[in-house]
C-alpha cells in the first residue's frame, strides 16, 4: 500500500503530496482510479491522525466502497499542535484559499477540548469563516478519551476516567460544533460504542494514539459523514482481518447518518 508518510509532518509540508499518489497501482481487491476526483480533502491535526495515516485510510476505504470514491487527499500535521496553533502559524488558511479543497477536517489535540473548550471554539470558528470563503465545508473530528492509567486523569478537567473523559469530550464537540455550524464527525462516540461492543478489539496501541483498528474505525465514521451513507461491504480492511474490518463496519454504521453528502456540485472536480 502505498502513502505518502507514516511520520508527522512539519507545519512547512502544507504542500505535501496527495496520500497515495506514490502508490504504482490500488492494492489488491480495489477498483481501477476512476476518471474523475468525488472529493478533495485536507486534514489538519498532529499524531493522532498521522500514526496509520488516517487520510489515507480513509482515501482508500472509500476507494474500495461500494460507492468507489475517489477522493484526493492532503494533510499538515505537527506533534502535539493545537487547532489555534495551526491557526496562528497561518499556512493552513493560505492553503485553503489557493487549494480549495471540498472538505477541510479539523483534529484537535486529544485533551484541547476538554481543557480549553473556549480556545478551541474560537480557533475553529477562524477557520470556518476562512473555509467559507472559498466554499470549503468545515467538519470537527470527535476524538477519543486517553487510556486508564493516563497521567492526565489526576487533572479534574479529565473527569477522573476514560468512561468520563469521553463524555466531556462528546458533550464540548457537539456544544463547539452546533454553535460554530459546523460538521461534526463522531469518532469518540463510535469509539465508545466499539469498547462495549466488542472490547477484544484494541483500539489505542498502548499509548493515546490510535491502533490500525482505532483509524479504520474512525475513518468509517469520517466516510459516513461526508458521504452520508455507510461504508458496508468495503472490500478495504486497512490490513485487519476481515472479520475485524466488518465489525468495526457495523459499530460505526450504528452511529445516525447524517441527512445527506455534504459534497455539493461544483465546477471544478479535479485533485487541488
Amino acid at each position: 500500500m502505498g502513502t505518502v508518510s507514516r511520520r508527522l509532518f512539519s507545519l512547512a509540508l502544507l504542500a505535501a503530496l496527495p496520500a497515495g499518489a506514490l502508490a504504482a497501482a490500488p492494492p489488491e481487491g480495489l477498483p481501477g482510479r476512476p476518471s474523475r476526483f468525488d472529493a478533495s480533502v485536507l486534514f489538519v491535526g498532529n499524531s493522532l491522525i498521522s500514526v496509520n495515516d488516517l487520510p489515507e485510510t480513509f482515501r482508500l476505504l472509500a476507494l474500495g466502497s461500494p460507492r468507489h470514491a475517489e477522493v484526493a487527499v492532503r494533510s499538515v500535521v505537527a506533534a502535539g499542535a493545537l487547532v489555534r496553533q495551526h491557526w496562528e502559524e497561518g499556512r493552513v488558511a493560505a492553503g485553503l484559499r489557493s487549494q480549495r479543497p471540498d472538505i477541510l477536517v479539523l483534529q484537535a489535540q486529544s485533551t484541547e477540548a476538554v481543557l480549553n473548550p473556549s480556545d478551541l471554539d474560537r480557533s475553529v470558528r477562524l477557520f470556518k469563516k476562512a473555509a467559507d470563503e472559498v466554499g470549503t465545508i468545515t467538519v470537527i473530528l470527535g476524538t477519543w478519551a486517553r487510556p486508564a492509567h493516563d497521567p492526565f486523569y489526576s487533572v479534574a478537567a479529565s473527569g477522573g476516567s476514560p468512561e468520563a473523559m469521553q463524555e466531556r469530550l462528546d458533550s464540548a464537540y457537539a456544544s463547539i460544533a452546533g454553535e460554530a455550524g459546523i460538521v461534526l464527525a463522531p469518532v469518540g462516540k463510535a469509539w465508545a460504542l466499539a469498547l462495549r461492543r466488542h472490547p477484544e478489539i484494541p483500539l489505542l496501541d498502548g499509548t493515546h494514539h490510535p491502533s490500525r483498528a482505532g483509524t479504520y474505525l474512525a475513518s468509517a465514521v469520517l466516510f459516513q459523514t461526508v458521504f452520508g451513507e455507510r461504508a458496508a461491504g468495503a472490500t478495504f480492511t486497512g490490513g485487519l482481518p476481515p472479520n475485524v474490518a466488518e465489525a468495526l463496519l457495523r459499530v460505526a454504521g450504528e452511529l445516525p447518518l447524517p441527512p445527506s453528502s455534504l459534497l455539493r456540485p461544483r465546477a471544478r472536480r479535479q485533485p487541488w
